[in-house]
């Protein structure tokens, strides 16, 4: 059976959501379910910081306001890192605001509006892009 999160070699795609409401990372980590995604879920930035090194993800599902750490710094500091610096990030955000100057300043992110997107939408545009990110980390490690 083809699930969202597949693809042609049925390895599950790896996304690292950090979403500081309970409820809505529940609802996320439900849409993005084994046994095609491997979601690892955390609550602030921190403990994304750590989880991007532990389970090196294919993509990055963030809100921007976040306790400990927030979602503009925890992207910056993922891409101070080479091995991370092209990891796919997408910011579902409810601070969102067109010339919000901050936004400008996240670098290679998809920034969508919380409840201005689908979730069909939101699920396909996570799928495409954690794709690429495992192609190309599969092709850094081929003999």
């Amino acid at each position: 059976k083809n699930s969202p999160g597949y693809s042609v070699d049925r390895d599950p795609l790896r996304l690292l959501l950090a979403e500081d409401d309970a409820l809505l990372r529940r609802m996320l980590a439900d849409q993005f379910a084994p046994p095609g995604w491997n979601t690892v879920a955390v609550h602030d930035g921190a403990q994304a910081i750590f989880a991007v090194v532990d389970h090196d993800p294919h993509l990055l599902l963030t809100d921007l306001h976040m306790p400990v750490i927030d979602g503009f710094e925890l992207i910056l500091a993922i891409r101070k890192h080479a091995t991370y610096a092209d990891l796919p990030v997408i910011v579902l955000t409810g601070a969102y605001r067109r010339g919000n100057p901050l936004l400008r300043e996240l670098p290679r992110c998809v920034i969508f509006e919380k409840g201005g997107i689908s979730m069909a939408d939101l699920v396909e545009t996570a799928r495409v892009l954690a794709e690429v990110r495992r192609a190309q980390v599969k092709g850094r490690t081929a003999p």
